[in-house]
């Protein structure tokens, strides 16, 4: 990960695309700013995600958008005041759907569309 490709450790959010793409597929802002909130069931425990939901990722209900809201989501990515051990667009962790993150290390989402 080249540091100088992302928003970490700075003081504010960055614009989106303000830093190069992060890898070949054209990523842009995945990791150093904030972390990428998804509709993934993780499960109840916040390092190490159930069993049930393990990786690898396959197609069984695991994307429920009415699962419990006692069931943590995967968050993917970074934010820019994360440790450096998390600046990886691989990155994953279990957090509560109503949970923002503290500043610095807050949660946000992102648009995917297939063209």
């Amino acid at each position: 990960m080249d540091l100088k490709r992302s928003n970490f450790r700075q003081t504010s959010l960055s614009d989106v695309e303000f830093y190069p793409e992060q890898n070949e597929y054209g990523v842009f802002d995945m990791v150093g700013n904030v972390r990428q909130w998804t509709c993934t069931v993780w499960g109840e425990k916040h390092i190490t995600p159930d069993t049930r939901y393990a990786s690898p990722y396959k197609e069984d209900g695991r994307n429920d958008l009415n699962a419990s809201k006692l069931l943590r989501r995967v968050m993917r990515g970074s934010a820019m005041k994360d440790d450096v051990k998390w600046l990886s667009c691989g990155a994953r962790r279990g957090e509560a759907p109503d949970d923002v993150g503290a500043p610095g290390t807050r949660h946000s989402f992102r648009v995917v569309m297939i063209v």
